[in-house]
């Protein structure tokens, strides 16, 4: 191979290589000036629409301040949020087909979703858990064996064992990493600071004080810079 032939390649290659680097979603959102984010309507207090049909709610909240994050790690005055309304059927896909940059409702992270789609920090814990009388000498599941569980009228109580674990997280485009990475710095500021306290109070408040095990979340989420 010729002298000129090498000068050539390695002068392609140093062209073409910031060009490659810029073809994720952060330069994606910064050309278009805008993030386009999905929601699930009937996901209360979750995601929801107001009577402005504006979206609300817990996860909505922290997708906001995701679109702060990101306006500020691109050094941009501002940045446009654009909502698109999902169902739970197509939620997935609109992510994958990169028709939003993330979707911020109640998707619980599973390894065959990972298949599709990559995933923020998780952003709550659920689970199901079974109400049973407050008189009841009964505190965990197996303690129902052989028991039959009917819907009554009385005074009753929620197990502190559930039955099963619900980690919701943020839907990204799989295999973005920058993008990943700025999402994720916005969560854990968030948990590390307990500037979630507030989101969560808007939202939950009502329901009492996060769990030992969404307190947990929080804590070991939040990772210094």
């Amino acid at each position: 191979m010729t002298n000129g032939r090498i000068t050539a390649i390695v002068l392609l290659c140093a062209l073409t290589a910031p060009a490659a680097a810029q073809t994720g979603v952060l330069e994606k959102i910064r050309n278009a000036g805008a993030i386009t984010m999905g929601y699930v309507e009937g996901a209360a207090p979750f995601s929801f629409v107001d009577e402005n049909r504006q979206p609300q709610g817990y996860s909505i909240d922290l997708c906001r301040e995701i679109a702060n994050g990101i306006r500020a790690q691109l050094g941009v005055a501002k940045l446009e949020t654009r909502w698109v309304a999902l169902t739970l059927q197509n939620r997935l896909e609109a992510v994958r087909s990169g028709r939003v940059d993330i979707e911020c409702s109640t998707t619980t992270w599973t390894l065959s979703r990972q298949k599709e789609v990559d995933f923020s920090l998780i952003t709550f814990v659920d689970g199901g858990s079974i109400l049973a009388r407050g008189d009841a000498d009964v505190g965990r599941l197996s303690d129902f064996g052989g028991k039959r569980i009917a819907v009554i009228t009385g005074i009753y109580k929620l197990l502190d064992e559930d039955f099963s674990i619900e980690p919701y997280a943020l839907a990204l485009p799989r295999g973005d990493h920058e993008y990943r990475l700025a999402v994720n710095r916005v969560l854990a500021r968030l948990y590390r600071t307990g500037d979630i306290e507030t989101i969560y109070r808007r939202w939950l408040g009502k329901l009492g004080t996060p769990s030992l095990l969404l307190s947990a979340a929080y804590f070991i989420q939040g990772l210094a810079e």
